[in-house]
């Protein structure tokens, strides 16, 4: 009996020790954050040029703020996730391509949405 207390005890405090789930978000994961991403930038750097008030400021940083909400996911998150993407370049690269496909797959769901056909009376 206690061999088998013995065998509990060392079995859970086993698979307690192990190695805990990586903070670093899946190529599927970051290529639809680094899509938003990406297209926050494009957006911001394209209406400020014509802010001549200066009111858009640092506003990408908030939409960095809601882009990782709606994700679910801290910005302490993308950033780890993002520098070992950065530091692995084959999986950048994957990234990279999967980011591309995943927003020309966006864009023709956009482009290429079927025409309501007429009602016929």
């Amino acid at each position: 009996m206690s061999k088998n207390v013995l065998f509990i005890v060392f079995f859970l405090s086993i698979i307690s020790c192990g190695k805990k789930k990586s903070d670093l978000l899946s190529v599927n994961e970051m290529k639809v954050v680094m899509w938003d991403v990406l297209n926050a930038d494009s957006w911001y750097t394209q209406t400020a040029m014509r802010d001549t008030t200066g009111k858009l400021h640092k506003q990408n940083i908030v939409w960095y703020q809601q882009i990782f909400l709606q994700h679910d996911i801290t910005k302490e998150q993308f950033y780890r996730s993002y520098h070992y993407f950065e530091s692995n370049p084959y999986k950048m690269k994957v990234l990279m391509d999967s980011v591309e496909a995943y927003g020309l797959r966006t864009k023709m769901a956009i482009d290429y949405r079927p025409a309501k056909q007429k009602l016929h009376r």
